[in-house]
């Protein structure tokens, strides 16, 4: 009998994992986590901020603004290569989200990146008309584009 239970509990756990199945996101725990990431962050504690951020994200991830706090903190430790990504999903998992695209505007504009930036603030500004930062940055992104 407990055999038998072992092997319906591995079957159904390979049936899960097979299926491509994610696990129901927990709101509560992946909120907790920002919060968390938050406090770290407003303390000065990137890499706990980080780690924060990462739980939130394992707990929902379709945490846009997990992602977007999480790439803010790799970019502020200069590692570009993991910001983008998670910059890259904030904006996939909100596309109507003006937040995401500032974000990755703030991305490419900080390496010099003014197209690609410009495109974001536009997007960003098409979003939420009033975002004041964003229409700075986009200015001066077509000028410095220029140059």
């Amino acid at each position: 009998m407990r055999i038998s239970l072992l092997i319906f509990i591995g079957i159904s756990v390979w049936a899960l994992t097979a299926s491509g199945a994610e696990p129901k996101p927990d709101k509560k725990k992946s909120q907790a986590a920002m919060d968390r990431g938050r406090r770290a962050d407003d303390a000065g504690r990137r890499d706990e901020a980080i780690a924060a951020y990462t739980e939130a994200i394992q707990a929902d991830s379709s945490n846009a603004a997990a992602l977007r706090d999480r790439a803010a903190d790799y970019l502020a430790a200069g590692d570009r290569a993991r910001a983008l990504p998670d910059l890259e999903q904030a904006v996939k998992l909100q596309p109507e989200d003006a937040q995401s695209f500032a974000a990755r505007g703030n991305f490419y504009f900080s390496g010099k990146q003014y197209d690609y930036a410009i495109h974001d603030y536009d997007d960003a500004i098409r979003l939420q008309l009033k975002n004041k930062n964003c229409r700075v940055r986009q200015r001066t992104g077509r000028l410095r584009a220029e140059a």
